[in-house]
C-alpha cells in the first residue's frame, strides 16, 4: 500500500526535484569487450558473486578464487585462465604447498607487488561458511600456491566482510612494502556494520618452500565527523594507489549501499551518496581525512568500484569507475535511466560524470547488465601485452535483471587518450570501425556522455534532496533476487542456529504422527505395552518438534538497530521503539507458519486425541463369554426360574429365532439384548442358548 501512495504521488502530486548536471570530466576512450564469448574450455568457474579476482602479468594469466555459489555458500576454488588461449585450469601448485584458505566470499583483495620479494595476491577476512573470517592469505603468482601468513603483535581487525578496500602495491622497484587499506563492513554475529578504518604493512619474503612474511595491522585515525557511508550495509570501495615513490600516500573511495535504519537491505534503500578518505602521506599516523563525494549516479547496492589506471591524462590517477549494482528505478529521478553498460566516473575531490563507452560488435548484448557482486581489477597496462591501453576486467555477479549468478567476463578498455564528449573522435579512431576480441585497437571506439544526474523522488514528509537523499523505509525488498538461492544482499542474517534448528523441528513433526497412528493401529490392543510404547515415543518426538520450533523461530527474528552508545566502532543490534521487527516478507510467512503449524495444529491434535472414540469403550467391545450375566431389556429373569432344554427344544428354538425376535410381544415373553448377539461364533451360540431359555419361559 505505501509503495502504491508513494508512486502515485510521485506521478501526481510531488515535485520534481532539480537535476544536476554532471561534471565535464577528461576520461580516456573507453570500449566494453566481451571475453565470455570467447572461453575455449576448460575448468571454468562456476557462477559466483563477491569473488576475488587478479592478474598474473609475467604469466599473462587472470586468477578468481572463493566467491558465494548460487546455492548461497562461500567456496574455496581456485580458477586460472590463460589469456593466451582463453582456456580455463587448475592451479598446480608444489607437493609442500597444499594449503588453500577456507571458503569464503568478499574478503578485501589486492595485489601484492614487492620487487623480487613478492609477486602474487592478498586476501584478508570475508564471510566463510560458519561466520566471519579476520585471516590474511597470499597467492604466489610463480609457483601458484597458497600460503598463509602470520601476523605480529596482538592487534588485529574484527572478522567482517563486505568492506570496502584494497591494496595500494608500490609503483617502483626499491619498495618492499604493500599496505591494504580499508573501512567499514559487516559481521551479523557480533555486530551489523563498522565505522573503523584499517592498514596492513605487508613485509618479507614468500617464495616456493620457503614463506618468511608477515603482517602488521594498524588502526587508521581518522577526521572528526566522519561520514555514515562506511557504516552502511552493502558498500562498494576502492583504494586509489599513490603515483610515484611514496610512502603511504593513497585515496580510499566509498559508495553507495544502505544505512542501518533501513528497514530491509537491497536496492529499495540504496544510496547515491560517496565519501573519500585521504590517508597519511607519511608515518607520522596523522589523522586521515573524510570528505563527501557529490551525487549523481542513482542510489546502488552491491556496485563495484575500480581505480582508472591509465596515466594518458593527469586527472586520471584520481578517477575511480564505479559500476552498478542493484538500482530501484522507481526510486529515482533519471530522466536518462540508467543504461546497459554505464559507468560512473568521479574524480577526487568529489565530482561525477556519467558515459556510455562503446560496445562489442561481436557480442549481443554489446555492453554488460548492471551485476550486484561483481569481481573487479584494473592493471596498468593491457592484460594482452600491449602497452597502448590498460584494462579493467569485470567478473561474475548477480545479474540485476534477472536474478542470476553469472561467470560472465568483461573487459572495461581504457585507450590512451584524453575525451571529454560524446561522439568525440580522437587520435587512435582509425578508420571508424569498431573492433572486437581480446587484440581489438580502439579503432571506431567513441563514448557517450549522459547529460542528466539522479535525484532520490521526495516522499510526502521526507526531508530528502539530491545532495542528501535518505533510504526508502517502505520494507518491500524492489530488486530482484537471484532464483536458485535465497535473497544474498539481504542482510537480516539469521542465526545459523535457525537455520537449522527450524527444518530439523518440521523434518521431526511426520515421524512423531506415524508413531501416533500406529499406536491406535487395528493389530494392537488398546492399553498394551506395544501401543504404549509407539505412543510415547510419538509424544517426545512431537513435544521435541514443538521445542525446537520455538527456539529456531525465537532464534531467527532478527532486528538491526542504531546504536549511538556503541563502543568498539560497532553497530550492535540493540531494542528501539523505532525499529521495524518482522518487516520482511520472510519473516511475516515463517510468523504465519509458526503459529499454524506450532500453535493451532497441535492444539487441534489434543482435542481430537482426548475426546475421540479412541478412549470410549464402544470402539473396543469386549466380546462375550459364557457365563457373563447380561441384563436383558424388557425384565430381569432369576436363574433359578430357567429350565434346561431338551434336545427337541433346542430344535424348536433354533428354527424359531427370526419368529421369536419378530413376534416378541405378548406378556411374559424376553427380548435378547443386542449386546448379547456378538459377532463371532462364540457370541452366535451364547445367543441362540439364549434364545431357547426365552422360548421355554414364554411356553
Amino acid at each position: 500500500m505505501r509503495r502504491w501512495l508513494h508512486s502515485l504521488w510521485f506521478l501526481v502530486i510531488s515535485p520534481v526535484i532539480a537535476q544536476n548536471v554532471p561534471t565535464v570530466l577528461q576520461i580516456p576512450p573507453l570500449q566494453w569487450i566481451n571475453l565470455s564469448r570467447l572461453y575455449k574450455g576448460g575448468s571454468q568457474p562456476i557462477p559466483l558473486r563477491d569473488a576475488h579476482i587478479a592478474y598474473d602479468p609475467a604469466k599473462r594469466v587472470l586468477i578468481i578464487f572463493g566467491g558465494e555459489s548460487s546455492a548461497g555458500v562461500p567456496t574455496q576454488q581456485t580458477y586460472v585462465l590463460q589469456l593466451d588461449d582463453l582456456t580455463w585450469r587448475v592451479p598446480v601448485p608444489p607437493a609442500a604447498q597444499q594449503d588453500i584458505p577456507p571458503p569464503r566470499s568478499a574478503g578485501v583483495y589486492g595485489q601484492d607487488l614487492a620487487s623480487n620479494y613478492r609477486n602474487g595476491m592478498l586476501i584478508w577476512g570475508g564471510k566463510g561458511t560458519s561466520g566471519p573470517l579476520n585471516d590474511l592469505w597470499y597467492y604466489h603468482y610463480q609457483n601458484e600456491f597458497w600460503a598463509k601468513i602470520p601476523m605480529n603483535g596482538s592487534v588485529t581487525p574484527q572478522g567482517r566482510w563486505g568492506a570496502a578496500g584494497g591494496t595500494a602495491p608500490a609503483s617502483v622497484i626499491q619498495n618492499v612494502e604493500t599496505f591494504m587499506w580499508f573501512a567499514g563492513g559487516e559481521n551479523s554475529t557480533s555486530a551489523f556494520t563498522f565505522d573503523d578504518v584499517w592498514q596492513l604493512d605487508m613485509t618479507g619474503v614468500i617464495a616456493a618452500g620457503s614463506v618468511v612474511a608477515s603482517g602488521t595491522w594498524s588502526k587508521v585515525q581518522t577526521s572528526a565527523g566522519d561520514p555514515t557511508a562506511m557504516t552502511r550495509y552493502g558498500i562498494t570501495g576502492a583504494v586509489i594507489p599513490p603515483v610515484g615513490n611514496t610512502d603511504r600516500q593513497g585515496t580510499l573511495v566509498v559508495f553507495g549501499g544502505c544505512d542501518v535504519s533501513s528497514s530491509s537491505y537491497n536496492a529499495s534503500c540504496a544510496q547515491n551518496t560517496g565519501s573519500i578518505l585521504t590517508l597519511p602521506t607519511d608515518r607520522s599516523q596523522t589523522a586521515a581525512q573524510w570528505a563527501t563525494a557529490g551525487t549523481c549516479p542513482p542510489g546502488s547496492y552491491g556496485a563495484s568500484i575500480a581505480p582508472n589506471r591509465n596515466l594518458a591524462g593527469s586527472s586520471f590517477s584520481s578517477q575511480v569507475f564505479l559500476f552498478p549494482g542493484a538500482v530501484d528505478t522507481k526510486l529515482w529521478n533519471d530522466p536518462t535511466g540508467l543504461q546497459a553498460g554505464e559507468v560512473g566516473v568521479l574524480q577526487t575531490p568529489g565530482v561525477w560524470a556519467r558515459v556510455l563507452p562503446a560496445g562489442d560488435p561481436g557480442s549481443n548484448p554489446n555492453r554488460p547488465t548492471a551485476k550486484q557482486g561483481a569481481a573487479v581489477f584494473t592493471h596498468t597496462a593491457s592484460i594482452t601485452g600491449s602497452a597502448t591501453w590498460t584494462d579493467t576486467v569485470v567478473f561474475g555477479g548477480v545479474d540485476v535483471t534477472t536474478g542470476m549468478y553469472t561467470n560472465e567476463m568483461w573487459l572495461l578498455r581504457a585507450y590512451n587518450d584524453q575525451i571529454q564528449s560524446s561522439d568525440q573522435h580522437w587520435t587512435g579512431y582509425g578508420d571508424g570501425n569498431l573492433q572486437t576480441g581480446v587484440n581489438a585497437t580502439g579503432t571506431g571506439v567513441t563514448v557517450q556522455f549522459l547529460t542528466q544526474c539522479a535525484s532520490q523522488i521526495s516522499i510526502p514528509g521526507s526531508p530528502t534532496s539530491s545532495n542528501e537523499p535518505h533510504p526508502s523505509t517502505t520494507g518491500t525488498p524492489n530488486g530482484p533476487a537471484p532464483t536458485s538461492t535465497s535473497p544474498p544482499s539481504a542482510l537480516l542474517d539469521a542465526s545459523p542456529v535457525h537455520k537449522i534448528l527450524s527444518p530439523v523441528s518440521v523434518a521431526m513433526i511426520l515421524p512423531a504422527i506415524l508413531l501416533f497412528r500406529a499406536s491406535s493401529g487395528p493389530t494392537l490392543v488398546h492399553g498394551s505395552m506395544q501401543a504404549m510404547a509407539l505412543l510415547t515415543a510419538g509424544g517426545l518426538i512431537g513435544i521435541g518438534a514443538e521445542a525446537l520450533g520455538i527456539v529456531g523461530f525465537v532464534l531467527g527474528v532478527s532486528r538491526v538497530t542504531k546504536n549511538s552508545s556503541n563502543s568498539g566502532g560497532l553497530r550492535r543490534r540493540a531494542d528501539s521503539s523505532s525499529d521495524s521487527l518482522l518487516s520482511t516478507p520472510h519473516s511475516q510467512a515463517s510468523l504465519i507458519l509458526f503459529i499454524v503449524l506450532y500453535g493451532v495444529v497441535p492444539i487441534i491434535a489434543a482435542v481430537l486425541f482426548f475426546t475421540g472414540p479412541r478412549w470410549s469403550r464402544a470402539r473396543y467391545p469386549r466380546r462375550p463369554r459364557l457365563g457373563d450375566e447380561r441384563k436383558p431389556t424388557d425384565s430381569t429373569i432369576p436363574s433359578s426360574t430357567v429350565a434346561p432344554l431338551t434336545a427337541a427344544e433346542k430344535g424348536t428354538a433354533r428354527s424359531s429365532e427370526d419368529d421369536i425376535l419378530m413376534t416378541n410381544r405378548s406378556p411374559g415373553r424376553v427380548s435378547i439384548d443386542s449386546q448379547v448377539v456378538g459377532e463371532s461364533e462364540e457370541g452366535g451360540d451364547y445367543a441362540a442358548r439364549r434364545r431357547a431359555k426365552s422360548l421355554s419361559i414364554g411356553n
